[in-house]
């Protein structure tokens, strides 16, 4: 399982901060939730980086401010990146002022681009009423990179997000609509203002394995069917999808029991189906989740997020109907419903606060595959045969067949018609 290795340069932050308010200490933890923390991070999941300054003064209120933030003023930034594209290698991280971001939206025609410091954009968003001020940043190509609220009113770290997340996800969406541009963010920056504290929230990296033991698929085509559902959950980046396909896994695999215990009830019989409880605690959740993940090590501060309070120590048809049901239904209203859209896509996941579910509706999908498919995961436990380590000179069949090489050195871009 990898660990995040967080590295901060100390040196820098302290450079950017005017000599008179120099702190004492930088401090940097690593969050799930706006609330809890831990150290080591389940993979592939969202969390936060929260670097906070302890001043020279034992009684500088800025020490005393809570790890969650608290009212006044914030600064957000959120990078933005088109389809397809990554400024860092895998597995590396860096807060937004330290890339520059892509979309397609051009600022700098190409011969102008070497200015690409000296110009930006600025612009208004309407919020009821009101408004906030956006400031855009280019990248070196000429491109809107990252967006900048400079001044953003709210009550804590997560309310700057947000609202920020909100207004720019608006404006991003009608160019999306407008000019058939896809673009998202990819990461956020959160700075509260009066102390000068920072929270940079992004995804950790997926974990890794060994090829020893990978093998070869099953024969069986229904849990290759359930297996197509689990990649596409991991490998998607919208939580909106991810859930949609941890939850369909679920809701098939209920399907599945009753159309197997269809027969046995047709005959007078009773199923044999044992009830199953989410883990109540700590202890609990580590047994629960090595009998899913063998091998894996879980730490109490990662349990104690990735298990909602309102769902542990409960039924798990409970669980389902009463906290992951509604969602996909709410989702299902949004996007198959006959008539007018009630509520948009930005919306379904801020307010539902899907990407906080999507760790613990993967856990129950892969506990009940596991229920199901008990043969399969077995496996898990145990070396694998079928894929061999060889030298690279072997890995060419000597059966005769002439192959032609493949095309080499192909370099191409796609340039803008005139």
């Amino acid at each position: 399982m990898k660990h995040l290795d967080v590295r901060i340069d100390v040196d820098a932050i302290r450079a950017a901060i005017p000599p008179e308010q120099q702190p004492a200490d930088v401090r940097v933890q690593i969050f799930s939730s706006p609330d809890e923390r831990y150290p080591n991070p389940q993979p592939g999941t969202p969390c936060r980086l929260l670097v906070t300054k302890e001043f020279r003064d034992p009684t500088d209120p800025r020490n005393a401010a809570p790890l969650k933030g608290q009212p006044g003023l914030y600064r957000v930034t959120l990078l933005l990146r088109a389809p397809e594209s990554s400024e860092m290698a895998e597995g590396e991280y860096g807060s937004p002022d330290a890339q520059f971001g892509c979309s397609g939206i051009r600022v700098l025609e190409p011969e102008a681009k070497d200015n690409y410091q000296q110009w930006g954009l600025k612009f208004r968003v309407p919020v009821g009423t009101g408004h906030v001020d956006c400031a855009g940043y280019l990248n070196a190509d000429g491109y809107l990179g990252k967006i900048v609220v400079h001044r953003l009113d709210a009550a804590s770290y997560e309310d700057a997000f947000k609202k920020a997340e909100s207004v720019i996800s608006a404006w991003l969406s009608h160019v999306s609509l407008l000019h058939e541009v896809p673009v998202e963010i990819a990461a956020s920056h959160v700075g509260e203002l009066s102390t000068g504290n920072q929270i940079l929230q992004f995804r950790t990296p997926a974990a890794e394995i060994s090829f020893k033991s990978v093998g070869i698929p099953p024969t069986d085509n229904e849990l290759a069917l359930y297996a197509s559902f689990y990649r596409e959950g991991l490998n998607s980046r919208a939580p909106l999808y991810q859930f949609l396909c941890f939850f369909k896994i679920i809701e098939g695999l209920e399907v599945r029991r009753n159309r197997l215990d269809a027969p046995i009830i047709a005959k007078g019989g009773t199923p044999k189906r044992e009830r199953s409880w989410l883990p109540k605690d700590a202890n609990e959740a580590r047994t629960w989740l090595e009998e899913i993940y063998p091998g894996r090590e879980w730490m109490d501060e990662t349990l104690a997020v990735l298990f909602p309070p309102v769902m542990r120590g409960i039924r798990l048809n409970k669980a389902i109907k009463a906290h992951l049901q509604p969602i996909r239904v709410r989702i299902a209203h949004a996007f198959l419903d006959s008539g007018e859209p009630g509520l948009s896509v930005d919306e379904i996941t801020r307010v539902a606060d899907v990407e906080q579910l999507v760790p613990i509706t993967k856990f129950i999908a892969r506990f009940m595959l596991k229920k199901e498919f008990p043969d399969y995961f077995a496996q898990l436990v145990r070396v694998q045969e079928g894929v061999e380590f060889v030298p690279a000179e072997s890995l060419s069949p000597r059966d005769g067949i002439a192959e032609s090489p493949p095309f080499s050195g192909i370099r191409f871009a796609v340039k803008k018609l005139d």
